[in-house]
């Protein structure tokens, strides 16, 4: 919410609802809507995969899922004036911690 709302995006107090979230963070990025469905997608097939139970499905979901959400934090990193490469900490568990840290309170 708060990379959001430094970014200049309308509506990001909806970066606290689940996945209309995405839209935020495409907004944020700057990128066209086809990037929301780049989130959603893999997001209902894994959750398909899982209601079917079909491992390799959901690996290759998640895979691509992460690819598409670490593809979007770059360009808000450079949106933001940040390195591009500062967006490949996003998928990582305690360093995307930092990522966000630095683009929502750094200056």
């Amino acid at each position: 919410m708060a990379i959001a709302r430094k970014s200049h995006v309308a509506g990001w107090w909806a970066g606290w609802v689940p996945v209309v979230n995405f839209m935020v963070l495409c907004s944020a990025a700057k990128a066209s809507h086809s990037c929301f469905w780049s989130l959603v997608l893999p997001l209902a097939a894994v959750i398909a995969g899982s209601i079917l139970w079909i491992p390799v499905w959901i690996a290759a979901w998640i895979v691509l899922g992460t690819i598409a959400w670490t593809a979007i934090w770059m360009r808000i990193c450079h949106e933001r004036g940040r390195s591009k490469a500062l967006g490949l900490l996003a998928p990582v568990p305690v360093l995307n911690l930092v990522l966000f840290g630095v683009l929502a309170f750094g200056d």
